[in-house]
């Protein structure tokens, strides 16, 4: 074989996992998503165990949860600002 095929099974190979990378990534972002709501409702949770003893609480839902997971240790305090300031 000459260099020109090797070229062509190499780019060939290159398109191929390419292909496979963009097949996974939705799989690997909603796992990702996944364990970031899954620390933010650990978050929620301790918070309401520790703010429970000063009077400060926050609803566990989907909703707060989404916010601590996308804004992570800020989203807890600005959920905490807004419960305390509605309250």
């Amino acid at each position: 074989m000459d260099i020109g095929a090797y070229l062509v099974y190499g780019v060939l190979a290159l398109f191929i996992l390419l292909a496979f990378g963009a097949l996974f990534a939705p799989i690997r972002w909603g796992l990702k998503a996944l364990v970031h709501m899954a620390f933010g409702f650990l978050g929620l949770v301790v918070c309401n165990v520790f703010g429970a003893l000063i009077g400060v609480t926050v609803g566990i839902n989907v909703v707060n949860t989404a916010i601590v997971a996308a804004l992570g240790p800020a989203g807890l305090v600005l959920l905490l600002l807004l419960g305390w300031s509605l309250t």
